[in-house]
């Protein structure tokens, strides 16, 4: 299937139906890097609200997910684009970041560059990209002369709008998640905090 073509049956899947409504939509799931070795591979969107990631109680600061790894019935969603996005960790955040600023644009520049953006649909992947092939979408870009601004540069426009472009259905119950793989077992120098966003339109009941 071409995921970038509004066949029939998309275009029917993102139709709401009696009693239902459709709505734009962000499902997103944020986790954080200590640092050091970089996990080989990380599941994302496998935690639902309240839930534990490693040794964090999943607030709404983490994930909106009601539940891990799938949409609850009835509901379901047209995915029209995917966001990644890797910024420095603070203190505030749960981690002591021990390196520079200097330490922490390497270690997002690393991970940009070394990491592998997956994502997948019942087990079918749908997605395999080098991690700097799908942009932040959101945050500072660039960075100056000064710690705060340096510590939060970004991959790409931090525009929404600015996305990995694809059309995936993810109906109600369906098992799907995005995975980072580390294929060449880079380490961070600074802790970091990644977040995926999956972006498109929503159908569930009439609120």
């Amino acid at each position: 299937m071409n995921n970038k073509v509004w066949t029939p049956a998309l275009k029917d899947f993102a139709q709401p139906r009696g009693g239902e409504e459709a709505v734009s939509w962000s499902f997103y799931h944020m986790r954080r890097q200590a640092l050091g070795a970089f996990p080989a591979s990380q599941q994302f969107f496998n935690v639902g609200k309240g839930g534990t990631d490693g040794a964090v109680s999943a607030s709404e600061l983490e994930t909106n997910m009601e539940k891990a790894s799938s949409i609850t019935a009835p509901k379901r969603m047209l995915v029209t684009g995917i966001n990644l996005m890797i910024t420095g960790e603070t203190a505030a955040g749960g981690l002591i970041d021990a390196g520079t600023a200097d330490e922490t644009v390497d270690s997002i520049q690393q991970a940009i560059d070394g990491l592998v953006f997956g994502f997948y649909i019942s087990d079918k992947k749908y997605l395999e990209v080098p991690a700097s092939f799908v942009p932040a979408g959101a945050g500072l870009s660039g960075f100056a002369g000064t710690t705060t601004n340096t510590e939060y540069v970004t991959s790409g426009v931090p525009s929404v709008k600015n996305n990995y472009s694809v059309l995936l259905p993810i109906p109600f119950e369906f098992a799907f998640y995005a995975l980072i793989t580390n294929p060449k077992g880079f380490t961070t120098t600074a802790a970091l905090r990644m977040t995926v966003a999956l972006h498109g339109i929503l159908v569930r009941p009439k609120q």
